[in-house]
């Protein structure tokens, strides 16, 4: 008879060890890792803009646009680093050159300047198809809101035609 009971004593024991074992807490560590990128956002009031000459120009003046100033806002979280801070720049470049699609006639895009305003905006510039040009540099996170108002410099060379010109604006750090 003690057989039995060895046999059920050990039984009950190897249970009894199970159901404790199941109930102590058991861990795991997991590790985790967030990369948080710099992350900018440019917008702008207009999409496009116009130019209208209205005479025949004996000199080379400066047309404005026909639409009020674009409201340009550049939104940008960088690097907060004291050593090396992220400068933020806005440039703008032209695709080519303005072109009347049904003459095939060209204008150089240095014909078109800009005047800009707001805190870090380049006070004024020119266009060119070369390279991208400083339109607004900031050395923080920030958002930064400015106009700018674009200028055909008109000539009197310039044959009469609707001339179309692609302008990217992009903005990012250096």
């Amino acid at each position: 008879m003690k057989k039995p009971i060895a046999v059920f004593a050990l039984i009950l024991a190897l249970a009894g060890g199970g159901l404790l074992a199941q109930s102590l807490p058991l861990t795991e560590i997991l590790n985790l890792a967030a990369e948080v990128s710099s992350r900018y956002k440019l917008e702008m009031s207009a999409a496009s803009v116009t130019f209208t000459r209205t005479a025949n120009p004996q000199t080379r003046p400066d047309i404005p646009q026909n639409e009020n100033p674009i409201s340009v806002t550049v939104k940008a979280t960088t690097s907060r680093f004291l050593i090396f801070p992220q400068t933020i720049n806005l440039r703008i470049q032209a695709s080519g050159t303005l072109i009347d699609p049904a003459t095939g006639t060209t204008i150089p895009a240095s014909a078109i300047t800009w005047k800009a305003s707001g805190t870090g905006f380049a006070a004024s510039g020119t266009l060119s198809s070369g390279t991208a040009t400083l339109l607004g540099t900031w050395n923080a996170s920030g958002v930064y809101v400015g106009t700018v108002t674009f200028f055909f410099r008109d000539d009197p060379n310039y044959p009469p035609g609707t001339y179309r010109l692609t302008v990217t604006l992009s903005v990012g750090a250096s």
